[in-house]
């Protein structure tokens, strides 16, 4: 999705942040207005921020017991300090949009 003038379409939410069961990292559930959005196809990078500071990761679908497949993206404790020091339980704020950008070393 796009916008009038053909820029990736940005979206915002909120979300809490969600304790991986054994306690070995945090993340999102992305609602799937912003799976929409972004135009979310498997794993997805986007760019924009997380409660205003820069943010680049990548959100894919995973199939979570009990709720089906649902899209995630972690939150990992770097990002989580930069914010304030936010935890599972906490509300955080994100602007996104798709990433196509090319990331990693070039490949031959």
């Amino acid at each position: 999705m796009t916008t009038d003038n053909g820029a990736p379409a940005t979206v915002r939410f909120t979300a809490a942040l969600v304790q991986v069961p054994g306690g070995l990292g945090t993340f999102v559930f992305i609602p799937d207005h912003a799976v929409a959005a972004v135009q979310a196809r498997g794993r997805t990078s986007v760019a924009g921020t997380i409660d205003g500071r820069p943010f680049r990761n990548q959100f894919m679908p995973y199939d979570f017991e009990g709720q089906g497949k649902r899209y995630a993206m972690a939150v990992n404790k770097t990002v989580r300090a930069e914010i304030g020091g936010k935890g599972p339980g906490d509300t955080v704020e994100f602007v996104l949009r798709r990433d196509d950008t090319r990331r990693g070393g070039a490949r031959g």
